[in-house]
């Protein structure tokens, strides 16, 4: 019986989080499209992950749980996590790179024509990238684990009982929902590449003892390799 009202506590939880994030997100898509500082926009997406990232940290504390149940802790070995991050950032961009090959030799997505992501967009464009990969830490690596791995899957797999195979649902069911939130728009490409990283994301998660360091490491990473390549392409 104690299971249901965890369970009802993740389902809603997930679409508070994937709901707050369009409403959030739509809502100042429109009322920020044309603020600029000093030349520079900062995107609403930023805006939008930080107001979520907020507002879990503080239903957290409401709940009288510690930070630590989201996995913002000091590890047992900084040195490990940041090993562990980095590693696992390699084998997630080859599994990634891997998965996009197959799906798109077989016919099932078509990758569209790359573009640099600028979550900070001005006049010059190495201060540009500069000031994305610095938000994007903070915004992405740190914001988008705390609420997908750090709140979500941890509500979801506490409400699963907890063991090994619930961790294992629960990274596959935050991913799937990770990546239905790309479908608008990227369609199945967005879909099917965000869900592999939410997913290899998860088992990170869970080989680091559920812990945030690893896997915001892996995805800042990630997304800064991605980010320069792209920019420099």
């Amino acid at each position: 019986m104690n299971g249901h009202p965890r369970l009802l506590e993740a389902a809603l939880s997930l679409v508070a989080v994937i709901g707050g994030y369009f409403l959030l997100g739509y809502g100042l898509k429109f009322s920020l499209e044309q603020v600029t500082i000093g030349g520079y926009a900062l995107s609403w997406s930023v805006w939008a992950s930080l107001l979520l990232s907020i507002a879990v940290i503080a239903y957290t504390r409401f709940r009288g749980r510690p930070l630590s149940s989201l996995g913002v802790s000091r590890p047992r070995s900084v040195l490990k996590a940041i090993v562990t991050g980095v590693l696992g950032a390699v084998l997630i961009f080859a599994g990634v790179m891997l998965s996009i090959s197959l799906l798109a030799s077989a016919g099932l997505i078509t990758p569209p024509d790359a573009e640099p992501v600028m979550l900070v967009e001005g006049p010059d464009l190495a201060l540009s990238l500069t000031l994305s990969i610095a938000v994007m830490w903070i915004n992405a690596a740190f914001g988008e684990e705390l609420l997908f791995r750090g709140f979500l899957m941890n509500s979801l797999m506490r409400a699963l009982g907890g063991t090994r195979l619930a961790g294992f649902v629960s990274a596959a069911g935050i991913a799937l929902a990770f990546g239905a939130m790309h479908i608008p728009s990227q369609g199945l490409y967005g879909l099917a590449v965000t869900g592999v990283v939410g997913f290899l994301m998860g088992l990170l998660f869970l080989f680091g003892k559920r812990n945030l360091m690893p896997v915001v490491i892996a995805h800042g990473v990630i997304n800064t390799t991605s980010m320069i390549m792209l920019a420099t392409a």
